[in-house]
């Protein structure tokens, strides 16, 4: 068998660390220029790969921490939907459930979805992960987005990247979310693990996050556990992840645990979880300065598990 060549491509992605490109090309016997055209390729192809100063390095996961600023899309009205874990790829993944939660959410006049991670299944997440799956790769679960994530004439899905997501690009540095909002206008990438929305010109502020760890002994203890911990807190907090639904008002926070579209499988049983399946739809009004929301109405689409 030839043994194949290794490139100035190969050498970026296996690369963790930051090194100059003037030491990589010393190293490896290639040009300077090799290596600056490789970052260029991959990060046309999504691959989360800078190069500055003369050194190439891997941009870590969540390194985009500025706030999104969605302030003309809601006034003093406020009506938009909460979905999360979708694991396209995984058998117990349920498009069917997403697809139906959707007609219901344009039938309700929603023109906003908010995805809370785990868009898709990932690979080599958990031992025996590929046992519940239908696809592979990455790259043929990101197909299967493009194919089957229901797709709604005035609806765009605004998403963030869950752990399940991020395992492909701590491997190899290939960014699933921007892979995905390439192929589908509809579908926006705001970042990986956790991003901070502006709703209002006063200020009110939503947050997708997607956590990690098992579920605590109650649904609450986590999200509550988060937010004693800061500073500065949203006005709407919404947690994926647990795949389980609930909702509470904690230190002036509307907290949404957003259930998933994925029927229990070996990650619930292991961990003891019965989950949801699921979305919100979530209705509310601010006061007139747009400051502070003065009601809220979280309401909870479920569906059959199969």
């Amino acid at each position: 068998m030839v043994k194949r060549e290794i490139t100035a491509r190969d050498i970026v992605i296996g690369n963790k660390r930051p090194i100059e490109i003037k030491a990589l090309a010393e190293k490896y016997g290639l040009k300077a220029d090799d290596f600056e055209g490789a970052v260029d390729e991959l990060q046309k192809e999504g691959y989360g790969v800078e190069q500055r100063g003369g050194v190439i390095f891997r941009r870590p996961v969540d390194a985009q921490n500025e706030i999104i600023d969605l302030s003309k899309r809601f006034k003093q009205h406020f009506k938009f939907g909460a979905v999360s874990d979708t694991h396209f790829g995984s058998k117990k993944a349920r498009p069917d459930a997403l697809n139906a939660y959707y007609d219901i959410a344009q039938q309700e006049g929603v023109h906003d979805v908010f995805h809370s991670g785990d868009v898709t299944d990932g690979v080599n997440v958990y031992k025996g992960q590929a046992v519940e799956q239908d696809f592979f790769s990455q790259d043929d679960q990101i197909d299967m987005v493009e194919r089957e994530y229901p797709k709604r004439k005035g609806i765009v899905t605004r998403f963030i990247t869950g752990n399940h997501d991020v395992r492909e690009y701590e491997h190899g540095g290939a960014d699933v979310g921007k892979q995905i909002q390439d192929r589908r206008p509809d579908m926006q990438n705001m970042g990986q693990i956790n991003r901070v929305v502006k709703l209002s010109e006063g200020g009110v502020t939503a947050e997708l996050i997607h956590p990690g760890g098992g579920q605590a002994y109650a649904m609450s203890y986590k999200s509550q556990k988060d937010l004693q911990s800061r500073e500065e807190l949203p006005d709407i907090y919404m947690a994926g992840h647990f795949h389980q639904a609930w909702y509470g008002h904690y230190k002036g926070v509307e907290v949404l645990n957003v259930p998933s579209f994925k029927d229990d499988g070996l990650w619930e049983r292991r961990l003891g979880l019965t989950g949801t399946v699921g979305g919100w739809i979530v209705e509310g009004t601010l006061d007139e300065g747009g400051e502070h929301i003065r009601r809220f109405q979280p309401e909870l689409v479920t569906f059959k598990k199969r």
